[in-house]
């Protein structure tokens, strides 16, 4: 492209943090896709373990839309992060 075209472009923003690591651990990068993988991860092997014992909390943190209508709105995010054995 000419460069008069692509002079009327600023980059407001400055470089982007888009591929930052949110943490390290041991030295290496840890990014959001791996903590969202490594949390999953986690809590099925929780779920798999404790098997009939943990139905009291699914019963907590699974969505029931009666209950999310009588002010329990943890549910809606909550109700992912579980699945029954």
């Amino acid at each position: 492209m000419p460069a008069g075209i692509m002079s009327g472009y600023r980059d407001w923003g400055g470089p982007s943090e888009e591929h930052q690591p949110v943490t390290y651990w041991g030295g290496h990068p840890i990014y959001a896709c791996h903590l969202i993988v490594i949390v999953y991860c986690v809590l099925m092997i929780v779920t798999a373990v404790l098997g009939s014992a943990i139905d009291p909390v699914l019963d907590v943190l699974t969505f029931s839309s009666a209950k999310v209508l009588d002010g329990q709105v943890w549910r809606i995010v909550t109700y992912g992060l579980f699945n029954g054995p």
